[in-house]
């Protein structure tokens, strides 16, 4: 069975990742501070991606074949305020990982390496980002690419799950409370459901071929569509969502670019699978909440 090393294995995208590619895969993980709760088939190691030789140490004495490295500083605000610790996040620990073995290394990065002036990027759209997140996930995917001689540069878009803090979850709860709030009605992206995220990587894995992929969902939506749809598909009523337009001038202060939706044709042409739509993706997560508690 080959081995696959996932960073970031505590993080949303990083354990769905791990449990996802356990089913075919001896998965190890690795964490940087807090040990997350184990789960079956895959074994967890700490490491720090910024220590250089730790990181050598660790994908030494595990000689993986695959590397996922889902591991970044992702809350954009905090990497706009700190781009030192952003770069040696980002930058320097994909640096690290991807000088430290021949494995083939999957990159998860991410649409904030366009501007979002447009939308709609195809995988040889040229980026150009300008938040310090987005520029430092751009240099992350150049060094993989002069680095690794076998690698996956794959960007995503808006992934959405019921982990806790997942915008998704957010807008649940305010239902929930029965809160009338105001979504965004020209900030777009490509809203991707988590599991079908995983089902696309497990796929860039299996065909094992170097390239830059797009692993998003497939239809462009604003926020204020995807929460009316998060309404429908829940069974909220559509009241407690109400337009709001960013505008260009809070747009730089609220570190939004206005539409980072990603052109998945070839990709998905590619992978040969399915790339869920929103009302898609919603529907799953339902149907898997519902199984859940049908099974407490």
């Amino acid at each position: 069975m080959k081995k696959v090393f996932i960073t970031g294995g505590s993080g949303v995208v990083g354990s769905a990742l791990a449990r996802f590619l356990s089913r075919d895969y001896r998965v190890f993980a690795s964490y940087n501070r807090s040990p997350p709760k184990p789960f079956e088939g895959v074994e967890f190691v700490q490491l720090d991606i910024t220590d250089r030789g730790a990181v050598s140490s660790v994908v030494r004495s595990l000689n993986p074949e695959i590397i996922v490295h889902a591991a970044a500083l992702k809350d954009v605000r905090f990497c706009e305020a700190n781009p030192e610790t952003a770069r040696r996040v980002n930058v320097d620990g994909t640096a690290n990982l991807a000088s430290s073995c021949d494995a083939f290394f999957v990159y998860v990065s991410t649409d904030y390496v366009f501007d979002g002036s447009r939308g709609m990027y195809s995988e040889g759209a040229v980026p150009s980002p300008w938040t310090v997140y987005g520029k430092t996930k751009l240099q992350g995917e150049v060094e993989v690419a002069s680095l690794c001689s076998r690698y996956a540069v794959c960007r995503t878009s808006g992934i959405y799950s019921l982990a806790e803090g997942n915008i998704l979850q957010r807008i649940l709860g305010s239902f929930r409370q029965g809160k009338v709030d105001s979504y965004f009605t020209d900030v777009f992206n490509s809203a991707t459901n988590l599991g079908n995220f995983c089902r696309m990587l497990g796929r860039v894995i299996g065909l094992g071929e170097t390239g830059t992929y797009h692993l998003a969902g497939s239809e462009r939506i604003s926020r204020y569509g995807f929460a009316l749809k998060v309404a429908d598909t829940f069974k909220f009523g559509r009241s407690l969502v109400l337009p709001l337009e960013l505008g260009e001038a809070r747009r730089r202060a609220e570190l939004r670019p206005f539409d980072l939706s990603l052109d998945i044709a070839q990709s998905q042409k590619r992978l040969g699978i399915g790339f869920f739509g929103v009302e898609e993706g919603l529907a799953e997560i339902k149907n898997e909440a519902d199984a859940l508690k049908g099974n407490i």
